[in-house]
């Protein structure tokens, strides 16, 4: 009877820490999330600042199965209009674009 009430507690116990644990991930995820607005709105300024400073940004759009990236910059006739990058009656949102690496990347650029 005393080993099975000794087994009973530890998996009381185990059931408790669990739970815990689980709580305390919640705690966590809702107070320091890495994405949270403000960082966003900082790294959006900052890829509207490349921008207008003529450097050249590679923007990925998906219309269908397939990612087709494009370089845009003021030098190539791109424009910024609101929240996004236009050219004739194209519109990408500049949150897809990013900073042009200096090596090769994969897929179609435009």
């Amino acid at each position: 009877m005393n080993a099975s009430k000794n087994k009973e507690d530890r998996d009381f116990i185990k059931a408790v820490i669990f739970v815990l644990l689980l709580v305390l991930l919640l705690i966590v995820t809702i107070f320091i999330d890495p994405n949270d607005d403000e960082s966003k709105e900082e790294v959006h300024k900052a890829k509207v600042k490349m921008f207008m400073d003529g450097e050249t940004l590679i923007c990925s759009v998906s219309p269908l199965k397939y990612s087709v990236k494009y370089q845009v910059s003021k030098g190539r006739g791109w424009s910024i209009e609101g929240e996004s990058i236009a050219k004739e009656d194209m519109l990408i949102n500049i949150d897809e674009c990013q900073k042009k690496n200096t090596t090769p990347t994969k897929g179609d650029i435009k």
